[in-house]
């Protein structure tokens, strides 16, 4: 009887590791609903039903992640129902791919366990895939990870015939990288993301903020982020570098990030990369690495000071 509270104490010890363990939670309710709306708002060309529609059958039946996203992108249901009624090739093509992102959940279990390995502060966040209106593959509010399908799940594959020249160029770019392959590291970009702080306030801030991402996703998987951005950085990094110190500190990040290319900008999001070689720096500057990972992940971005200690400190 004297044993019963060691074994007591082993018994919770081993469900305490297991739930440390545990996978984390990844919720795609939000895919069939969209596909539920979809269908029936191509039964009909009455706009004031297909309102309706992507109201009853999508968003009131909404995860809290779709909420969540409605909030942080600011679409409405008019956006949805128009997007639909202009791109039906395009949802045709990428229905299929959608069914796919279901399957990917037993990937994330083992990757967010490293990521704990490597940050034992970790806290936990919900993942949602959700179906948006192709304006952003993935964001974060508090403790919960935001994806969008629609982009998501593309490929080579999919028909964007119906998009603007811009559009379609930038859709090009990022289906012909395959992101379904890499949905694992967006969600670990974007999963520390939610570990986050805060965001940045100038271009040097927010690049760190995001590249800071990019490296740990790398020091968890193996593998870079197999965006255009990180090969163009990469094969002109002095260039790159000597370009952005001369405007890190500018509060606008025009050119940087959150970009498509153009006549003036190679590539996109060209500051992600540059961020992700500012945190690599620092990371292989220091000794304690554990500590170094920990020092990346919780820069406070909207401090000035604490900020240009850290760019200083990776030697970049």
């Amino acid at each position: 009887m004297k044993s019963m509270p060691i074994i007591l104490a082993v018994c919770w010890l081993c469900m305490t590791a297991s739930a440390q363990k545990k996978a984390p939670n990844v919720i795609t309710a939000d895919i069939d609903n969209f596909w539920n709306a979809y269908d029936s708002i191509c039964s009909t060309t009455d706009s004031l039903k297909q309102l309706q529609y992507i109201k009853t059958q999508y968003i009131d039946k909404g995860t809290p992640g779709l909420h969540a996203f409605m909030k942080v992108r600011e679409i409405t249901a008019e956006e949805w129902v128009k997007c639909i009624r202009h791109y039906p090739k395009f949802w045709g093509s990428i229905r299929s791919n959608t069914d796919k992102v279901k399957k990917l959940a037993p990937e994330f279990g083992p990757a967010i366990d490293k990521l704990r390995e490597l940050y034992p502060a970790l806290k936990p966040a919900n993942i949602y895939f959700i179906i948006g209106t192709l304006r952003a593959g993935g964001t974060t509010l508090g403790d919960m990870v935001l994806i969008g399908s629609e982009l998501v799940a593309g490929n080579a594959a999919i028909d964007i015939s119906e998009f603007q020249p811009g559009k379609q160029k930038y859709l090009r770019d990022y289906y012909v990288t395959d992101p379904l392959k890499n949905a694992l590291l967006l969600n670990i970009h974007e999963y520390v993301h939610t570990q986050q702080r805060c965001a940045g306030y100038n271009l040097l801030s927010q690049a760190i903020c995001e590249g800071a991402c990019d490296f740990v996703t790398e020091l968890v998987t193996g593998k870079k982020i197999p965006l255009r951005y990180m090969d163009y950085g990469t094969a002109n990094a002095k260039e790159v570098r000597e370009k952005f110190i001369a405007e890190m500190y500018n509060p606008s990040f025009d050119g940087w990030m959150y970009n498509v290319a153009s006549p003036n900008t190679p590539v996109g999001d060209l500051g992600y990369y540059v961020g992700y070689a500012i945190c690599k720096a620092y990371y292989h500057r220091q000794k304690d690495k554990k500590a170094a990972v920990r020092q990346i992940i919780e820069l406070n971005y909207s401090d000035s000071t604490a900020v240009t200690r850290f760019f200083k400190a990776s030697g970049y």
